[in-house]
């Protein structure tokens, strides 16, 4: 069984592909790690900078960012091509991390938040497109499957990392910014040759704004009173909802057709 793994993970990074499977790695993982690696640091943040009420925004901001960049990833690399494209999201990324660590207020450290959800939401689509690129068909389900790997163990360990950086969270951010510097010598390095398709499918702009009004009716909660709150959540889940409703009907889809369906 051990010799079989290893040959047909030989076979998986043959061919130079090592080097490129650990760069969709690191990407996914800058991604998957910093989408909730405020939830321990969040405390320290606000005592710096203020703005308690405004903590959810935080990851909402992230996740807000990431889910409006990831969708239109695949557009983007067929138009301006993979590589530039991958490192224009590692730049945005990083800015946005260096943004974060130096912000003087929390409106400037939610704004930092944000354009690392945008530039993270690109590194992760891109990612993805570049899986498909990069691979032969026949290790695309071994790939992906690592791929989740890598998103399960980041997103358990983002908030462990920030736990051990929350005396001095400010430098958690620029751990982050450096290694998105890695990211893009690295893609600048190895995607040189890698061409998307032109032909992409497009931006399902509806779902999607469906769907981030429904993150910030939910962010919102976190400020008005009990009742508020409570009418903001359910607001919130009512377009999650919708979202799935119209995501059915529209003509490119965020989401596969039956998602949502109980059947």
């Amino acid at each position: 069984m051990i010799v079989k793994l290893r040959a047909e993970w030989g076979d998986v990074l043959a061919e130079g592909r090592a080097a490129q499977f650990a760069l969709i790695c690191l990407g996914v993982w800058l991604n998957a790690a910093d989408a909730l690696v405020t939830v321990t640091i969040m405390p320290n943040v606000g005592a710096e900078l203020g703005g308690y009420g405004r903590f959810s925004w935080a990851t909402a901001g992230f996740l807000t960012g990431a889910i409006l960049a990831g969708a239109s990833a695949g557009r983007l690399a067929g138009r301006i091509g993979l590589r530039p494209a991958t490192m224009m999201a590692g730049s945005v990324y990083a800015a946005g991390c260096l943004l974060s660590a130096l912000a003087p207020d929390m409106t400037t450290f939610l704004v930092g938040r944000f354009v690392q959800g945008v530039g993270g939401g690109w590194i992760s689509g891109f990612a993805m497109v570049a899986v498909a690129l990069l691979f032969p068909e026949r290790h695309l389900a071994r790939v992906f499957a690592s791929v989740a790997a890598v998103w399960g163990v980041a997103t358990l360990i983002g908030p462990a990392l920030g736990g051990v950086f929350a005396a001095d969270w400010r430098w958690l951010f620029v751990a982050f910014a450096v290694q998105a510097g890695v990211f893009l010598l690295a893609a600048w390095a190895l995607l040189a040759r890698v061409k998307a398709e032109a032909e992409a499918p497009g931006v399902p702009w509806t779902p999607l704004l469906v769907l981030a009004l429904a993150i910030g009716a939910i962010a919102l909660a976190n400020e008005g009173s009990t009742p508020v709150a409570a009418g903001l959540v359910a607001a919130g889940l009512a377009l999650l909802l919708l979202a799935l409703r119209v995501n059915r009907g529209a003509r490119v889809q965020l989401l596969p057709r039956a998602a949502g369906d109980p059947r």
